[in-house]
């Protein structure tokens, strides 16, 4: 399949405006390798359709501090998942889950009921959850709602910025002590960092399988060590993980 990555902005092969082949097209080179192919390119990626229902909504709320930053527009993207306390109690405020998906992972996970349940949704009291999209616009892999001087304030741009829209739109409790975050593997790290860096925007959190939190004994490399690298450690011993996805 012939693929043109014409939209820079974001990592991956489908994305909007990047278009493709229709059809696979098996073809031979001869030996004398003047072979001549024609793989015509005639489909846009268009943006996947999200069907909402009584208690999925999807949010796209443009952020002014990500879109200062970036200077065009960026929007948070998310999948909000009410209970069905949320409809017999129209006066109730809820208990919001921020949940952050691995890497990979987006807010359209939120549309398959087991993926729903693996993060708890309709267990213990009633809770809105909101599955984020940490992939959202960035070359440069997941911004993980993480503040960074490249993919710009994301972190913050959550707190103050999709906090108080959930909390206004869909009667999202207030307090502290009933805002959570939650996050596996990739999603795993922001969850902590989070936690970490906006204490009063949340008052607890799960952390699942996170990535490596520390960076002086990532995978067991210290990465502030002199001449660290990731395929010996200072030892002199190989790391087989990082070889392997080196050489894969």
């Amino acid at each position: 399949m012939g693929i043109i990555d014409a939209n820079r902005e974001e990592r991956g092969a489908f994305n909007l405006g990047n278009v493709y082949a229709a059809k696979n097209v098996l073809f031979h080179i001869p030996e004398d390798k003047n072979a001549v192919v024609d793989i015509f390119l005639n489909k846009e990626v268009r943006e996947r359709p999200f069907p909402e229902s009584d208690t999925i909504k999807l949010v796209r709320l443009k952020s002014d501090l990500l879109s200062k930053f970036h200077h065009k527009d960026v929007f948070m993207k998310a999948a909000v998942v009410l209970p069905k306390e949320y409809l017999d109690s129209p006066n109730k405020k809820f208990p919001v889950v921020y949940t952050i998906p691995g890497w990979g992972g987006n807010h359209y996970g939120t549309l398959s009921q087991n993926r729903r349940k693996h993060f708890g949704t309709g267990m213990g009291q009633p809770k809105i959850f909101v599955f984020l999209n940490p992939e959202t616009q960035t070359p440069w892999g997941l911004h993980a709602f993480v503040d960074s001087k490249v993919n710009g304030p994301w972190g913050k741009a959550l707190v103050e910025e999709m906090l108080p829209y959930i909390r206004n739109n869909f009667r999202g409790a207030t307090e502290t002590n009933k805002t959570f975050v939650i996050g596996q593997s990739s999603g795993g790290y922001p969850s902590l960092w989070l936690l970490l860096h906006y204490p009063k925007a949340f008052g607890g959190g799960w952390d699942v399988s996170p990535d490596p939190v520390d960076f002086s004994a990532f995978t067991g490399v210290n990465l502030f060590q002199k001449d660290a690298n990731l395929y010996r450690t200072a030892s002199g011993d190989t790391l087989g993980f990082f070889c392997r996805t080196a050489g894969s």
